[in-house]
């Protein structure tokens, strides 16, 4: 089960998306791409899911070790959220860059459908990123990744 995306705000990123990919002379400059990653990001941080509304709790995938604090907590941010980490785990550049692809015909539900199709996000605690982080750097992980 995925996040539950804001249905206004996941049209309005659709549509500035569509336009984005409606008007090809405008992406020669990357305020264009990076102002699109920002909205995905903002888009995020109002997701909705059993656990309830948010930008943590709003997404229902969580590490063992995030969940734990969670639940020694109340089930509460308050007091965690700087043990937390917001993970997307298709890198917000990707879901851009394949947004940007789509072709000129491409419909604001469509560009609604491919957002909320790479929109995943794992909540892990801050020493689990910067393991992750560390791994990554060790291997031969794609650059783009």
């Amino acid at each position: 089960m995925r996040s539950k995306l804001n249905p206004s705000k996941l049209h309005a990123v659709a549509r500035f998306a569509q336009f984005c990919v409606c008007n090809p002379d405008l992406l020669t400059d990357t305020l264009i791409s990076q102002t699109l990653n920002i909205a995905i990001r903002k888009l995020h941080d109002f997701g909705e899911c059993r656990l309830g509304p948010g930008k943590y709790l709003g997404h229902p995938f969580w590490s063992r070790n995030a969940r734990k604090l969670l639940d020694d907590n109340a089930h509460k941010i308050h007091g965690i959220k700087k043990h937390l980490a917001h993970e997307h785990v298709i890198p917000v550049h990707i879901i851009v860059e394949e947004l940007l692809k789509l072709p000129l015909t491409t419909t604001i539900g469509e560009c609604e459908e491919l957002i909320g199709n790479l929109s995943l996000v794992a909540i892990i605690t801050r020493k689990e990123d910067a393991e992750q982080l560390r791994l990554v750097k060790l291997t031969d992980a794609p650059r783009r990744w």
